[in-house]
């Protein structure tokens, strides 16, 4: 049930009074930003803006993901940040299912301002005082920052109230496959649906979401699926992540925890 009152909310962090204004005055300090840089397979590099918490909030963090975000349910096609469930069992879902509909939103974590987050505590039930406490102490510079350990957990409740519910009905009853990987968005069908995709589209976009382009499109046959290839009787690892176990730069202990995930992969074949 969702908190409605500051009493009960003290109660689940495991706070007074005091404790909380003094978190709460404290909270810029509590993040140590940095910029993770990626190198992609082309020798482009990619930078991402990383914020996790430290000390108290970051406790307080875990507290807030495990005793109060946990508890809500979500649909079964919600994967990504949900116990049980992982890349792999996403990507199988896809499989015997040749038509395929890929989406990824851009700059996704910055793109979920604060006040998102008060709108969608505030519409399952959070009192407005709760609400205000909850959003201080899961957002900083006014957005959901990445790295923090309710993140993936606040956007999912975003996603769903603001783009889920609605494309749940532009899909009702056409026998397509819908998973969400927090911000991979996968439609998969035996039967053409291409026609459904500038209203998905559309969806997101007077949502505020921005889609990425380069990573969006509609294809028929094998495809790659929260890093696994979808295929119509199996699903496999990609040559990319195979050729990982050939690179000299890679320690050892990197190549197993490769070749464990690629077994993991072939394993769901069996």
């Amino acid at each position: 049930m969702p908190i409605t009152n500051r009493k009960h909310l003290l109660t689940v962090l495991g706070l007074n009074e005091k404790q909380l204004e003094k978190l709460l005055s404290q909270i810029p300090k509590l993040y140590k930003p940095y910029i993770k840089k990626e190198v992609k397979s082309e020798g482009k590099t990619k930078e991402r803006d990383i914020c996790p918490s430290v000390g108290k909030l970051l406790a307080i963090q875990h507290r807030i993901k495990k005793q109060i975000f946990d508890l809500h349910v979500l649909p079964e096609y919600i994967q990504g940040g949900v116990k049980g469930k992982d890349c792999i069992l996403n990507s199988k879902r896809h499989q015997g299912l040749n038509h395929h509909f890929c989406l990824d939103l851009k700059n996704f974590f910055p793109s979920v301002k604060n006040h998102r987050v008060n709108k969608v505590l505030l519409r399952l039930g959070y009192s407005p005082d709760v609400a205000s406490i909850i959003t201080k102490l899961i957002t900083f510079k006014n957005q959901v920052p990445q790295g923090v350990p309710t993140s993936t957990s606040i956007t999912n409740l975003v996603l769903h109230s603001e783009i889920d519910i609605k494309l749940e009905k532009v899909i009702e009853g056409k026998n397509i496959v819908y998973t969400r990987w927090v911000d991979d968005l996968n439609f998969s069908s035996q039967e053409d649906f291409k026609n459904l995709s500038a209203q998905i589209t559309g969806i997101i976009s007077n949502a505020k979401f921005k889609i990425n382009r380069k990573k969006t499109f509609y294809k028929l046959g094998k495809v790659l699926i929260t890093g696994c290839d979808v295929e119509q009787n199996r699903i496999s690892a990609p040559q990319k992540l195979k050729d990982k176990l050939l690179d000299p730069k890679r320690s050892e202990s990197s190549k197993l925890g490769v070749q464990n995930f690629i077994n993991r992969i072939e394993n769901t074949n069996h």
